[in-house]
């Protein structure tokens, strides 16, 4: 039977479309295709196909080679299949592509990596498949990816899912993913389809002493200012704490600002220790700086502090806890006093915590917050409370918009 008589007897072709739905008849006994085969060579028969489904066939092999010429292809199903293996490269030229299906076959391993070049995909099923893991790395840089399903294979476990991807100056890579999945919040580089799931992630970051050893200061430098210019400033507070605790200073993760002002103080050249040398003593001139300006105390460590260098800020810290109390303004809202000026202080943001408040509580509930304020300073209470029916008041907060964005979504009521 020639291809072209093949073609007529499998393809439906819709008038407003190119779709082409493929399936096996007794005309095929004795072909290729019978003995679940394909190598897809009847596609450069058809113009620019926009469809083609060749799922429900049991096919054990498919070629994807034709594909690479198919600019127009939008869809694609392999779905309910018994391939083991597939090599998707061919797709990688396939930029119109929104729909891949690769449900229900008995793929163990999978290489996704040609799907990057794919962006327009919208729809990725994996499904009921044998594998043990998956990384999904590759998939970080569709921006219109909104399904990504890679659930139970037909009668085994759910399959790992790994992050795994290389040191590149194009974010985001595998230590990257730190910045999202370890906030509790998205970092503008988790796509949507991944965050928040249920499941165990296979995740094991390089150290940045071996990546500044294999890459030199200046393409880890390179790497994290054109990550940093990814983030949205609700993660900035949270990300910058990530990273220096990543460089060993977590005590220093105070810094009410953007993560590319940190950034910038990373060397280009020298040894490792010397470039965290050189960040340590930076950071505490910045941090010096804030709170000279009358930045935030909120999250300085007094006792973590007072065993490093970073003691040099103690004096500052102090004394500015006790100004920022004093400063204080409350609002009333119709009977709720929101407290977010409170949260974002040193010493009210402990209390606050302890007591298990939110952001708005009752004016009788005052009373308990003044009493353990006394028990820090008897001379601090809450006083200046302004009455405003004003939802959107402008409030005169000390505090920068890092951690405000961060805190408001803490404190959140």
């Amino acid at each position: 039977m020639s291809d072209k008589l093949l073609l007529v007897v499998r393809c439906a072709k819709v008038p407003t479309k190119n779709y082409h739905f493929i399936f096996k008849t007794p005309a095929d006994e004795g072909s290729e295709f019978f003995f679940r085969k394909s190598d897809l060579k009847w596609v450069e028969e058809i113009e620019q196909p926009v469809r083609i489904d060749i799922s429900s066939n049991w096919l054990e092999h498919v070629d994807l080679s034709p594909l690479a010429a198919c600019e127009n292809l939008e869809y694609l199903s392999l779905a309910v299949n018994k391939l083991k293996t597939i090599d998707l490269n061919p797709l990688q030229n396939c930029k119109k592509l929104r729909h891949l299906d690769l449900f229900h076959n008995k793929f163990t391993d999978i290489d996704l990596t040609p799907l990057a070049g794919c962006e327009n995909l919208v729809y990725l099923y994996l499904q009921e498949n044998m594998f043990t893991k998956v990384n999904i790395a590759p998939l970080f840089q569709l921006e219109h990816l909104t399904t990504a399903v890679i659930q139970l294979n037909s009668g085994g476990n759910l399959p790992k899912i790994v992050i795994d991807s290389f040191m590149s100056n194009l974010p985001p890579n595998l230590n990257d993913i730190l910045f999202s999945f370890f906030t509790g919040r998205r970092a503008g580089i988790t796509p949507d389809w991944l965050y928040n799931k249920d499941r165990d992630i296979e995740y094991s970051p390089k150290p940045y002493r071996e990546l500044v050893k294999q890459f030199g200061w200046s393409g880890v430098k390179e790497h994290l200012l054109a990550l940093s210019k990814k983030f949205k400033i609700g993660v900035e507070f949270a990300a910058q704490k990530i990273l220096l605790d990543a460089f060993g200073m977590p005590e220093l993760s105070c810094y009410d600002g953007r993560v590319g002002d940190i950034v910038k103080f990373l060397p280009t050249c020298g040894s490792y220790e010397k470039g965290v040398q050189q960040l340590y003593s930076r950071m505490v001139d910045l941090l010096e700086g804030q709170l000279e300006r009358g930045g935030s105390t909120l999250y300085f460590d007094l006792e973590a502090l007072s065993t490093t260098p970073g003691s040099v800020l103690l004096p500052s810290v102090l004394s500015r806890r006790e100004a920022e109390l004093k400063e204080l303004i409350l609002f009333d809202r119709a009977g709720q006093v929101d407290l977010l000026p409170l949260w974002l202080t040193g010493y009210g943001h402990k209390i606050l915590t302890a007591l298990g408040l939110k952001r708005y509580v009752s004016k009788s509930r005052l009373s308990e917050i003044n009493n353990a304020l006394k028990s820090i300073n008897h001379h601090l209470s809450i006083e200046k409370i302004l009455h405003d029916s004003r939802e959107n008041m402008t409030q005169d907060l000390k505090a920068g918009h890092a951690i405000q964005s961060y805190i408001r979504q803490t404190v959140a009521a």
